[in-house]
């Protein structure tokens, strides 16, 4: 299913970090979006990890927000304050759904009481998957709801080896690498729940070549990504995923000890 592509029309003032300078922008729509813009310092390579690696999650189904295709036109350069201190480049960027109220998990108070716990397993699969090298507990957010705080794994700007400036090259290097999975698995211990990757493996295996074709397609070509590097992207998750049983069940033996 393609990306909804929502225009830009303010900002929401917030303390945000990272390289990529994100901003909250609202949107059209009403909602916000936690956005990454093209001309930032770590360029659209960045972006480009983030939309793949956030589509992929959504596809089966692990704890990540819901991407978004921000549309900034050159005139919201001018009038939102904020897009005017740098020179951001006008167009389509990269967003992530911001919700309110979010804020990194605390083992001792929030761990066993996260409604949706038992997608930790398959959010450590795919993590390992697509070798995200910026997994820190700061990542690991719980969201407010009516039934409960649940968990939501956020920023995959930093996705893919050589991140965020992979290239054909580093992915090549990097098809073995593993990601550090410490925040997941202290989050797991500290819940003191079963971590069962069977059906996370099956969920995963089950993704088909077809769709991780669409998922690269569908990068948009404002974004510059060269015909070499998005072959070389494909091949990285499809040559990964054969593998994804002997590294769930690696992970398996982790978490219990």
């Amino acid at each position: 299913m393609p990306v909804h592509v929502v225009e830009a029309v303010g900002y929401q003032p917030a303390t945000l970090r990272g390289h990529s300078r994100p901003l909250v922008l609202s949107l059209a729509d009403g909602r916000l979006a936690l956005t990454k813009l093209k001309g930032n310092p770590q360029t659209t390579h960045a972006l480009v990890a983030d939309l793949v690696a956030t589509r992929l999650g959504r596809l089966v189904g692990a704890p990540v927000p819901e991407p978004l295709l921000v549309h900034v036109p050159t005139a919201r350069l001018r009038d939102i304050p904020p897009l005017r201190s740098r020179p951001w480049i006008s167009g389509l960027q990269y967003g992530a759904l911001y919700v309110g109220g979010a804020a990194p998990v605390q083992l001792a108070t929030d761990a066993a009481g996260l409604v949706n716990l038992h997608l930790l397993p398959l959010a450590a699969l795919f993590e390992t998957w697509i070798d995200n090298t910026d997994l820190k507990p700061s990542h690991l957010l719980a969201v407010p709801g009516s039934a409960g705080p649940s968990l939501l794994v956020v920023d995959h700007g930093h996705a893919l080896p050589g991140a965020p400036r992979w290239t054909p090259a580093s992915l090549a290097a990097g098809l073995a690498d593993l990601p550090d999975l410490r925040a997941l698995l202290a989050l797991h211990r500290a819940a003191g729940r079963p971590f069962d990757l069977r059906p996370a493996i099956d969920t995963c295996m089950a993704v088909s070549d077809a769709q991780l074709t669409e998922l690269v397609a569908d990068v948009p070509r404002e974004w510059g990504l060269p015909g070499s590097h998005a072959e070389s992207l494909l091949s990285f998750l499809r040559r990964r995923r054969p593998s994804l049983p002997a590294w769930g069940a690696a992970l398996t033996r982790r978490a219990s000890v």
